[in-house]
């Protein structure tokens, strides 16, 4: 049953059902400012992120280094 409910979704979603839409370059152009604003902090957010992924990505191998030498003294 859940099978049969998810491949409903899948076909609803795979299925281009927003048609095109005309909007005035004024409008657009109103939205701008929002829009790079909206990207900066998306930009700053992903650098965090990456910054702090590399950080545990770092300490992880550093104490997979440690555990590999206390085991090779042993």
């Amino acid at each position: 049953m859940r099978l049969k409910r998810f491949k409903k979704a899948i076909l609803k979603v795979d299925h281009n059902t927003c048609g095109a839409h005309r909007m005035a370059a004024g409008f657009i152009e109103s939205l701008r400012p929002e829009y790079t604003s909206a990207l900066e902090k998306l930009k700053k957010c992903v650098e965090s992120e990456t910054s702090r992924r590399r950080k545990i990505s770092y300490k992880s191998s550093r104490a997979a280094k440690r555990e590999n030498v206390n085991n090779s003294d042993e």
